[in-house]
């Protein structure tokens, strides 16, 4: 058995958790851990049932079976969107020592945006700035875009389009990474594996500031290295309000040489910017990501920031995701993860 250090779920020989997405750390879990029956059986309880569980850990009711279980579940139940069990895991990380007061707000933060009252007075009382979530104009119908007009394109397009900033620890160093994302149908959120890391603390996107000047936490539901995918969502209040929102279609049939595509993105941590070009190639083989066959290749220019950009064709759908730029690229040679991939992992995420 090993054990997914990003959420606690444990696994058999599978490589990815099934539960949120992150890589299987390969350490066979030890025997206290073992011991722990309802973090090894924890996909076949409820939420709630767990919670009641963690709180009698947590106060003793129930001996815990390995030091800091409780502490677990409420982690494994804040990555399900359980409220109450992020306020709880929060101020477990508030009692540590040191204190882990930057992962305690940033759960705070996403239970108060769903409404949790707890978290919302102790943000206030702590002085921590919030700012609730406000109701975002309504999407109406998609525009409609006479031939050329590729302001109109970049208009309808804009609502989908996130800036992605990213706490996460790598190589035991803490670090904020910046990059790119989009929201598709069904309301989640698509970026690039890279740009979340494998166990992000914190993830917050933000809109061109005309669209909307809130900022939201999102939590990821599956990370996928192999094909540097990662599938996040809004949560709560926000998550119902997104529902509004412009959200754009992934692109299945054949992308062909020199369509015309364009991007929205962060290049440098700038904001989000506009480059336009065409289809340079639409099957390119490559060694990146390591399980995917061919990345379309595109003339777009491409900087650090745009990772996890939507390329967009002339009738604004999704046909790819920018994924990285060549090594030894001069400019001009942009590699795109194509939809087809996105679509697997969405249906991998939503078989679980």
């Amino acid at each position: 058995m090993k054990i997914c250090t990003a959420c606690g779920n444990t696994a058999g020989n599978e490589a990815f958790c099934p539960m949120c997405g992150a890589k299987i750390d390969d350490r066979e879990i030890n025997t206290a851990q073992k011991d722990s029956i309802f973090l090894k059986y924890a996909d076949f309880l409820d939420n709630e049932m767990l919670y009641r569980i963690a709180c009698a850990k947590s106060s003793g009711l129930i001996r815990a079976a390995v030091p800091g279980e409780a502490a677990e579940i409420f982690r494994l139940l804040a990555f399900r969107g359980h409220t109450e069990s992020m306020y709880r895991y929060a101020e477990i990380c508030l009692s540590a020592d040191p204190p882990d007061k930057e992962t305690a707000y940033q759960w705070m933060k996403i239970a108060a945006d769903a409404g949790h009252a707890a978290s919302k007075n102790h943000l206030k009382n702590e002085n921590i700035p919030y700012e609730e979530p406000k109701t975002p104009p309504a999407a109406g119908a998609p525009a409609v875009s006479a031939p050329g007009d590729f302001e109109s394109l970049v208009a309808d397009a804009l609502p989908a389009v996130m800036k992605l900033t990213v706490m996460k620890t790598e190589n035991g160093q803490r670090m904020a990474s910046l990059g790119s994302a989009f929201a598709v149908e069904g309301g989640y959120v698509i970026t690039n594996a890279h740009v979340v890391g494998e166990d992000p603390e914190c993830v917050v996107a933000t809109f061109e500031p005309n669209v909307d000047e809130c900022r939201y936490n999102l939590l990821p539901l599956r990370i996928n290295p192999r094909l540097d995918v990662a599938i996040l969502k809004f949560t709560g209040l926000a998550a119902k309000k997104m529902e509004e929102r412009r959200q754009l279609s992934l692109r299945m049939d054949r992308v062909e040489y020199g369509e015309r595509v364009y991007t929205i993105g962060n290049p440098l941590g700038l904001g989000l910017s506009v480059s336009q070009g065409v289809v340079s190639c639409p099957d390119r083989e490559a060694q990146y990501p390591p399980d995917a066959q061919t990345v379309i290749q595109t003339d777009i220019t491409i900087n650090h920031g745009n990772s996890g950009g939507a390329l967009l064709d002339a009738a604004n759908r999704v046909i790819g995701m920018v994924t990285f730029i060549p090594g030894d690229s001069e400019g001009g040679i942009g590699m795109c993860l194509p939809a087809k991939y996105i679509v697997d992992e969405l249906n991998q995420l939503q078989t679980k």
